[in-house]
């Protein structure tokens, strides 16, 4: 009588299944990561300067509300109801900020971000000490408005879109209303083309070009301003000096935009 030969003391026959099995709990694991997972690791990368509050959901979506100060300040701007969510199947994530978003996707032969609607504090950005401008007096709201851009794995960069400033005013200009100013720009390998326009209706308007180039060794970024101001009624006695520094008065409240940088 014979017997089946038994099998190897030590070496599971259904390996593979084991395997699969401790990958997918694994995954199930990974997913069920609470939101303030990312909360946390979003406060740690921007210094602690930015938080997310009421963190709910998962990881990979979830939903809070964000928070963001100034270096070294104290005071916090609520920036409103944050959602986010990744879209592994589309190889995409999308991030939800009050009525605006923004969608980063990897497409062709690079990484694709799309925005639209982010309003942010001007105070925000324009106070960050990258920017070297003033740190505080700075008023009103910057919108983006739909944009896009492309970074190719070739390292070639294209950008497109439209940011406005809501309520502009700066402590630089003695905190008067400027009204809504707008900027379009276009960025390409060779450099940035942007429209600059808006005002206040029956004081000031405003229509330049900005050309920058790229940047040359040890001279950094070239440019230049041209178009025309036009000033009235008080904005000409409180603004007509500031706009002298990179215009020409025509007269009659007008100011040629003459202005390069080497």
């Amino acid at each position: 009588m014979r017997h089946p030969r038994p099998r190897p003391v030590g070496r599971p026959a259904n390996w593979p299944r084991r395997l699969f099995i401790l990958g997918l709990c694994s995954l199930l694991g990974l997913a069920q990561l609470p939101a303030s997972w990312p909360a946390a690791a979003l406060n740690a990368a921007c210094a602690g300067q930015c938080r997310i509050a009421e963190a709910d959901g998962a990881w990979w979506q979830g939903r809070g509300r964000l928070f963001a100060r100034l270096p070294d300040a104290d005071a916090w701007f609520d920036l409103g109801p944050l959602a986010w969510q990744l879209k592994p199947f589309s190889a995409s994530a999308e991030i939800r900020l009050g009525d605006g978003r923004a969608t980063l996707a990897l497409a062709g032969d690079g990484l694709h971000l799309s925005a639209d609607g982010l309003v942010l504090p001007a105070a925000l950005l324009l106070a960050q000490p990258a920017l070297k401008l003033p740190g505080s007096g700075w008023q009103g709201r910057l919108a983006l408005g739909r944009s896009t851009t492309h970074w190719s794995f070739a390292g070639i960069p294209d950008s497109q879109g439209e940011l406005v400033w809501h309520g502009a005013a700066s402590g630089l200009l003695e905190d008067y209303p400027l009204g809504e100013l707008r900027i379009a720009w276009a960025y390409q390998a060779d450099g940035l083309q942007a429209r600059l326009a808006g005002g206040r209706q029956g004081n000031i308007e405003l229509d330049g070009q900005l050309v920058l180039h790229g940047k040359n060794a040890g001279r950094g970024w070239q440019g230049k301003l041209t178009g025309e101001a036009r000033l009235a009624n008080d904005a000409e006695s409180r603004l007509g000096r500031y706009l002298q520094m990179i215009a020409q008065p025509q007269g009659g409240g007008r100011y040629r935009l003459d202005w390069s940088a080497t």
